[in-house]
């Protein structure tokens, strides 16, 4: 029996915040829950169907909403007369006895000193921001989502390095949906992690899941620098339109429109620990046995190695957008 993460990204508004939510004046805490039972059914029965062969199903929540930092999820709350999504997504992973991954990109933003959870957790604590101790960081909206979907399945794939992961991102908006699929659909092999083997695009608005679009499979290396490369993407679209003085704050990218995998220069490919050889002192100290990741580490490390130049030279079909293509000077 293996394992397999599935992990599901969710939307606030006008997804978990339908219409008939926002028609609801109740303000029972429980309210999403009540008024998303055919989303829950879903991930449930998609759950049961990936585990379908025995294998062990690990389902974890995402924030796949564009309320990615505290000040955004209150302002929005008050906007759109919803509730605050932290609170509620915490009250949905519970429900579903899911992992709740707390990532946001007002983390990385705030520099590399704030971990990974720490403006999620402040914006729970701190939902006003009326706090002088607490930091809540700025960050550069994204309208594609490509940037919230790229760390999401890096991060999972870091930390769960040969687990299989399928991914749902689930949205309200057509647009979103459709830019963000034709988008993977052309760079996914080289984008996203191998062991990444579905993202599934699934649109919801309160009623039916609809997966019309289909889904996408990883290719490529597991990017163990996934914090910069979220920032490097940020500042090619701000370069890109001439937007590189301006706060981050107030502007929004399109990074489907604008990045190419060509482009991206911090990536880092993730480093597999590797058993001690037989004989040596660390090998020796440890007297259990140690589950080696891969039976051949040579073949392994010669096929990466041939994967990478397979991919430097590897053909370029783009149709989506000239912009994303790198620049010839």
């Amino acid at each position: 029996m293996s394992k397999i993460i599935y992990a599901v990204g969710l939307d606030a508004d006008g997804h978990i915040y339908h219409k008939a939510y926002r028609k609801d004046p109740s303000e029972y805490e429980d309210k999403a829950i009540r008024h998303n039972a055919p989303l829950l059914e879903y991930i449930r029965r998609r759950a049961a169907l990936l585990g379908g062969q025995g294998d062990e199903v690990e389902i974890h929540i995402c924030v796949f909403s564009r309320r990615q930092s505290q000040w955004v999820d209150f302002a929005m709350s008050i906007e759109n007369n919803t509730g605050l999504f932290f609170r509620d997504i915490q009250i949905i992973a519970e429900h579903l006895g899911a992992k709740l991954e707390k990532v946001l990109l007002a983390d990385f933003y705030g520099g590399p000193h704030l971990p990974e959870g720490h403006s999620f957790d402040s914006a729970v604590n701190d939902p006003s921001g009326s706090d002088p101790n607490r930091e809540h960081p700025a960050w550069c909206d994204d309208n594609s989502k490509l940037t919230i979907l790229y760390p999401h399945l890096h991060k999972l794939a870091k930390e769960n390095p040969t687990t299989t992961i399928c991914y749902d991102a689930l949205d309200d908006d057509e647009i979103i949906l459709d830019k963000l699929s034709r988008y993977c659909a052309i760079h996914s092999s080289r984008m996203f992690p191998k062991i990444v083997k579905e993202v599934l695009f699934g649109e919801y608005k309160g009623q039916q899941v609809d997966t019309r679009r289909g889904f996408v499979s990883g290719g490529g290396i597991i990017d163990a620098n996934y914090r910069e490369t979220v920032l490097e993407m940020a500042g090619i679209c701000r370069e890109r339109v001439g937007m590189v003085d301006v706060d981050i704050s107030e502007i929004s990218i399109d990074a489907c429109r604008h990045i190419h995998p060509d482009l991206l220069t911090k990536r880092q490919a993730f480093k597999f620990p590797v058993e001690p050889e037989l004989g040596s002192a660390e090998a020796v100290i440890k007297k259990e046995p140690v589950a080696s990741y891969f039976t051949n580490e040579l073949g392994l490390f010669k096929a990466i190695f041939f994967q990478s130049r397979l991919n430097r030279v590897q053909p370029i079909e783009d149709d989506i957008r000239d912009e994303s293509r790198p620049s010839a000077h």
